[in-house]
């Protein structure tokens, strides 16, 4: 006994036809005009382009100046020079402060005071009674039963 799909029962799910000329299927791998499009990389730029003052984005082929006889001045080479000058004024050598830093007054600190540390005052653990918690408190009503409603 054949069993039948339901394609073939009813029809209505049939499969639409394949559109072709019934041409032999050649691989891509045989195509001889072009075999290393194929293989290793696909786009190769020219090169890196470097972070230079280049016409790359210009229109001109050589950079002109925009003012006549303008001067060319270098900042790296004015930085060096003025900080140059600068230390020439410090005859004496680097600079050292005059006496040394305040003492620190902060928390835990008693510099400055007149007795100075207070025992009292101590981080210390004092010694203490062992800690007794007190009794439940005592019950005036007993507690309600139930929620309330109904």
């Amino acid at each position: 006994m054949a069993v039948k799909t339901d394609m073939e029962r009813i029809g209505v799910f049939s499969e639409s036809g394949y559109t072709t000329i019934a041409d032999p299927y050649v691989p891509s791998s045989s195509n001889a005009f072009n075999e290393g499009a194929a293989k290793g990389k696909q786009m190769i730029v020219s090169g890196t382009k470097s972070k230079a003052a280049s016409q790359g984005g210009y229109f001109e082929r050589s950079f002109t100046r925009i003012l006549e006889g303008e001067a060319y001045s270098d900042p790296v080479k004015l930085r060096r020079k003025r900080r140059f000058q600068e230390a020439k004024k410090n005859f004496g050598g680097s600079w050292i402060p005059s006496s040394t830093g305040k003492r620190p007054s902060g928390v835990g600190s008693h510099f400055g005071t007149f007795a100075g540390p207070v025992t009292s005052f101590s981080a210390l653990e004092k010694p203490q009674e062992k800690y007794r918690p007190s009794g439940k408190n005592f019950l005036t009503n007993p507690g309600k039963n139930g929620s309330g409603y109904g």
